[in-house]
């Protein structure tokens, strides 16, 4: 047979898949089904590439997004046990056709950027670095300032509030939140409190702090765009990303651990994009502190450092051993840390099962409210860790802590002593239940893997009383009719356009084309840790805050991949 009608054959065929994947998942109506079709053939006009070495990291992206399609539409495949329609079907459609549809997307977009350039070879390098940052700096606090205005002294939520209970002495210290950043709290509350003698004071000491240290992190991002040459239309895009955009703003001035955390890993991941692995002694202290604040910051942070750490050491590069040696002193210093900060400070051990099980225990309780396959002898084992008989009623499907508090209510739970025989329950009950295994796992993780989940809602939200601090909102009417707009905007776009899944959409497609193109990638490691630890342990199905340093490291991920050459100005510090 001809290879020309051969190729035209295998492009029907793609076509047929690519429609009823769309079909199946009820995504599209045959009302806008030919656009799609428009689209689709526009598509497959590309030729595959038919070097061996990339068709294989295409293969492996388009399944991987292929894969995030077909299991993430929850509400798909409800439609379809609905009607009793095989859900093998809807499966291998699905998948089949998303495959060719990211394939062929993929090819489309790769062969249109070879023809794209972010660089700008004319303007030249006149301020030093320390002035550029500081002048970004400078303005950034400037702009969040309105912010921090309305909601003076700072957005609140209940993680903050426990840990300022802890600042007071009122609870003694924990270790359910990171000590670091209580201490931090406390460091700067006690600065202000000593001084004016107000609570509101001395969170306003904190709450400035943070909002430099924000403001200060995307100056440096920004200023590492620039030093790269990149073009000043896209300078200017992510000075709005990161100043006027009021998520960061809100943000900048909300007393989540989870900001310092993620400009830490974000300062992190530039770090490694702009050395090289001869480090001068300065080099090295700043990598170690970095490397200690990620660690210390976040509990998520200690497995980021420990997982990079292990995948550096497993792909052996030459070029890398410094980083390995200072990443290994980073452990060190923190587990160090980490031990004597208990000792000296008596922190309680908290009794606490935790979000390292949220995901077996959706599992089962998924199963136990769907009255899945149990037999009796399961439910009475399960028993042993869990009263069974409150699941169908705690059981909410992405929002793990009813449950994981119902399972360390249990005054007599067994999982300390018997952990072995938990997890082979949850594996054996799965075994039978497969498919109710898949969709609460989509419903518990899909917000951070599925595009089709909205952002979820701002911090102002969390606002709640703190012990002895007063909210108040210091703006004048007009410009807090402007801050509304503005967060009314934000609010639109993020609930039509935008969702958590499509910042690490973006970042797996530049480490995608990095690799096509071997360039350094690295640097790009430790979010792509964070996301896949998410995926593992999260507790809520679609929180923003868990994931804000993939949020706020998607735009320097993406401009950096797309640069055509590495030629940096010569720095002025």
């Amino acid at each position: 047979m001809n290879k020309d009608i051969k190729d035209n054959i295998y492009k029907i065929f793609q076509i047929i898949f690519i429609v009823l994947a769309l079909l199946v998942q009820n995504l599209v109506s045959y009302f806008n089904i030919s656009m799609y079709l428009i689209l689709i053939l526009l598509l497959l006009l590309y030729k595959n590439n038919k070097n061996e070495k990339t068709n294989k990291f295409y293969l492996l992206f388009s399944i991987l997004f292929s894969l995030f399609f077909t299991f993430g539409n929850n509400r798909g495949l409800e439609l379809y046990e609905s009607y009793n329609l095989p859900v093998s079907i809807y499966y291998i459609c699905s998948f089949i056709g998303y495959y060719y549809l990211n394939k062929n997307i993929l090819i489309l977009i790769v062969k249109s950027l070879d023809d794209f350039n972010v660089n700008c070879n004319i303007y030249k390098n006149s301020i030093s670095k320390n002035k550029f940052i500081l002048i970004l700096t400078i303005i950034g606090i400037i702009l969040y300032l309105p912010y921090l205005l309305s909601f003076y002294p700072g957005i609140f939520c209940y993680d903050a509030s426990v840990q300022f209970d802890q600042v007071l002495g009122i609870s003694p210290y924990n270790n359910a939140h990171p000590i670091l950043h209580t201490l931090i709290i406390k460091f700067f509350y006690s600065i202000g409190y000593s001084i004016f003698k107000s609570r509101n004071i001395g969170i306003l000491f904190f709450t400035i702090f943070q909002m430099i240290f924000v403001s200060f992190t995307f100056a440096n991002v920004i200023y590492i765009c620039y030093k790269n040459k990149i073009n000043k239309v896209f300078i200017g895009l992510l000075f709005i990303f990161y100043y006027l955009v009021p998520y960061n703003a809100l943000y900048s001035i909300t007393l989540y651990k989870d900001v310092l955390f993620s400009c830490c890993l974000l300062l992190f991941v530039l770090f490694l994009y702009d050395h090289d692995d001869n480090y001068s002694i300065i080099d090295k202290i700043k990598f170690i502190i970095l490397s200690v604040l990620v660690f210390l910051l976040r509990t998520n942070g200690i497995i980021v450092i420990i997982l990079f750490t292990i995948t550096l050491f497993i792909l052996n590069k030459k070029n890398l051993k410094n980083v390995i040696k200072l990443l290994f002193i980073s452990i060190f210093i923190s587990m160090s840390f980490r031990f004597y900060i208990v000792k000296i400070l008596n922190i309680q051990d908290v009794d606490f099962i935790g979000s390292s099980l949220s995901i077996p225990l959706q599992n089962i309780s998924y199963v136990v409210s769907n009255d899945g396959n149990i037999s009796k002898e399961e439910y009475k084992k399960l028993n042993m860790y869990i009263d069974v008989s409150q699941i169908k009623t705690l059981y909410d499907k992405d929002f793990s802590d009813p449950i994981v508090n119902l399972m360390n209510s249990k005054s007599d739970n067994k999982f300390k002593d018997d952990k072995i025989t938990f997890y082979k329950l949850w594996f054996n009950i799965g075994i039978k239940n497969i498919n109710m295994y898949i969709k609460s796992y989509a419903y518990q993780t899909s917000g951070y893997w599925f595009h089709n989940y909205a952002t979820n809602t701002f911090p102002i939200y969390d606002n709640i009383d703190m012990t002895g601090v007063t909210h108040k909102n210091l703006n004048i009417k007009f410009i807090n009719e402007i801050l509304e707009i503005l967060m009314y905007l934000n609010r639109a776009f993020q609930h039509i356009f935008w969702s958590n899944a499509l910042s690490i959409y973006i970042i797996l497609f530049s480490m995608f084309y990095s690799i096509l193109k071997n360039k350094k990638i690295y640097h790009i490691y430790p979010i792509v840790i964070l996301w896949l630890i998410l995926l593992l342990v999260t507790p809520v199905g679609y929180e923003f805050r868990y994931q804000y340093a993939i949020f706020i490291s998607f735009p320097f991920i993406l401009l950096t991949t797309l640069i055509k050459d590495n030629i940096k100005f010569e720095e002025k510090n």
